[in-house]
């Protein structure tokens, strides 16, 4: 997806007349109409005001988000958790209610050296609604990627929730008990959310290590907890020319193995890959 951070948005006809803009350039380009999106930062006191409408302005829209530093500016107080909480706990409402994702953590961009504390900013930030952020420094990233995903715990506890209403409905049940605490319908659909963020996580995983590797190589991935298998597809001769790959030999085969064991161990996981070249199969274990 190709998106926009529109900034300084302050109202919703401003985003309307960035969209008309950028419907133009799309049609003079080819492009699909409507096809970049938008995430509307609000930045003032005056667009605070009007998130709302903002929120749903536009179809482009997939995502608000209040900039802290330029926010606290425009309102004269300091860009801290405590004055920052209300402001940008309306605004994860606001965006629930047009239906986009809230962005964002309710803290201050400018204090990236204490990752620890950034840490507890975002499981904080999640608790409140947000769903992801942007930052400023490489560091960060994978403290948002750790801490806006779901947990294991929070995976399997979500599994058990669904599985356990299913077989109640399917009783006629409409409310039960999962370890001692009742189970209605919000806390189905809060497990639900979980488990959909887990898989669409896991799908982006999956896509970005495949293309993470070489132009040649043709590869799917799955990842799953603490577990990835990964089957890597080199072709060689006439099956590279039929696959429209490179042609592929021994040597690039063990670096493709290299690599992708490299990535898979970096994320901590145990794998399977097997490297299929000219459709034979060979399977290494990684430890």
């Amino acid at each position: 997806m190709t998106a926009l951070a529109v900034t300084k948005v302050d109202s919703a006809d401003h985003i309307r007349l960035v969209s008309e803009v950028v419907g133009e350039l799309e049609a003079e380009r080819g492009m699909t109409v409507g096809s970049t999106k938008f995430t509307a930062m609000i930045e003032t006191a005056d667009a605070w005001f009007h998130m709302p409408e903002i929120a749903k302005a536009d179809p482009r829209i997939v995502a608000l988000t209040l900039g802290g530093e330029d926010f606290a500016l425009s309102v004269g107080m300091l860009p801290t958790a405590e004055g920052l909480f209300m402001p940008k706990q309306q605004l994860a409402i606001a965006a629930r209610a047009a239906g986009i994702l809230p962005l964002g953590f309710i803290g201050t961009v400018a204090d990236y050296k204490d990752l620890d504390a950034f840490r507890e900013t975002i499981r904080r930030s999640r608790r409140l609604g947000f769903r992801g952020a942007s930052v400023i420094h490489p560091a960060q990233v994978p403290i948002l990627n750790e801490e806006f995903a779901p947990s294991a715990d929070e995976v399997a506890s979500a599994r058990k929730i669904v599985a356990a209403y299913e077989e109640a409905v399917a009783a006629g049940r409409g409310s039960i008990s999962v370890d001692g605490k009742m189970v209605d319908v919000p806390v189905v659909l809060r497990a639900q959310e979980v488990l959909a963020i887990h898989d669409a996580i896991r799908e982006r995983e999956r896509l970005l290590l495949a293309r993470e590797l070489d132009l040649g190589v043709r590869a799917t991935a799955v990842v799953d907890g603490d577990h990835a298998a990964v089957v890597v597809g080199v072709a060689v001769g006439a099956d590279a020319e039929h696959l429209g790959q490179r042609p592929g030999d021994a040597h690039q085969e063990a670096a493709v193995r290299a690599r992708v064991g490299s990535r898979l161990r970096e994320r901590g996981a145990r794998a399977a890959v097997a490297v299929v070249p000219a459709f034979r199969r060979e399977v290494a274990t990684l430890r």
